[in-house]
Formats: C-alpha cells, structure tokens, sequence
C-alpha cells in the first residue's frame, strides 16, 4: 500500500520489460467480504449492480428520501459490522452515547437481517470451533489463535471469531492479489 498522487514511493517501482505495474483500488474491501458472507441482500445486489452500498443501506434504513443525507451514518454501520464493532466503539467513533450506538446498531442490523444472521453464525460456529481447537477461520482456511486465558473467553467468544472471519479473509485476500505475477 502506497499512497497515490503526485511524486512518491510508487515512482520507486519500475516493470521489467513486458510487464506493467498494476495499481489497483482495494476500497471497501472488508465490506465486500461482508457482502460476500453475508449472501443475498442489501449489500450484495448493490455491489453486483455497480452501486453505492453505502447509499443503498441508507435507502434501506432510512428510506430513499434521506439516503443520501444519512449515507456516511450507513457506512459507519457497515464498518461497525465488518470490523465487529460493539455499541462502546461506535460511541467513540461517532462521538454518540452508548445508548445512542446501540440503537443504532440496532437499526443497522434490523435494516440488514442478511448481516445480523451472518454475525450471529459467526460468533455461534467460533464459540463452537473455538471450544474445540481455539482458533477462528478465514475463507481460506487460515487460523487465528481466539483466546488464550478464561479472562480472555467472554471477548474472544463474542468479537475474535467474526473478526477473524471477515478481517482475516481480506487480509488473505489482499495478499492474494498483490502476489500475483
């Protein structure tokens, strides 16, 4: 990851004859694997139609007369999601009470059963692998270690196994396509 525009560290890098250099936006990513686990839904139809998930999921939350006004809100529920976010960090990130992010996660995952449901198997199947072998799975097969201590099992049970999941799939993925050759 470099970052783009202007004279930089991408000018460092120079193709062998016959090759070209490939810059490719990886926005969203852990949103797309999101919309990837979670199936059919809000998040899917919008990505395969070429549209603004974030957009969509403020249509379908707020109704398509305030989409736009309440987009950046629905994309902070998208990545609250992705990245397994409880009501006390959204609260932090959106400088709202913790009542407040709880409602509105409430919102988002009422607005999106696709996504509630994928949370809720996640953390069940990581609760249950976790018990048998304590570690959490990407896409690809690739284990993270869920917790350590029984000090460590409330957070792991509930966070670690649907974080490994999403964030630990777009991190394989992202590997994945910048080996490519």
């Amino acid at each position: 990851q470099f970052p783009s525009g202007g004279p930089g560290p991408r000018r460092m890098f120079i193709p062998r004859e016959g090759r070209v250099l490939l810059s490719v936006d990886m926005s969203a990513i852990e949103v797309r694997i999101l919309a990837h686990l979670a199936g059919k839904g809000t998040l899917t139809s919008a990505f395969e139609r070429g549209e603004d998930p974030h957009l969509a999921t403020a249509a379908r939350m707020y109704g398509e007369s305030r989409a736009a006004e309440m987009r950046k809100k629905a994309k902070a529920g998208a990545f609250a999601a992705a990245y397994g976010a409880g009501p006390k960090t959204v609260s932090i990130q959106q400088g709202i009470s913790q009542a407040a992010a709880k409602k509105f996660l409430n919102e988002y995952y009422t607005a999106m059963p696709e996504v509630d449901t994928l949370i809720k198997n996640l953390q069940s199947a990581g609760r249950e692998r976790g018990r048998q072998d304590g570690r959490g799975w990407t896409q690809t097969g690739r284990g993270r270690i869920l917790w350590q201590s029984e000090a460590e099992e409330g957070y792991g049970q509930h966070y670690r196994p649907t974080n490994s999941c999403r964030q630990g799939t777009a991190a394989d993925t992202t590997r994945t396509a910048t080996a490519l050759r």
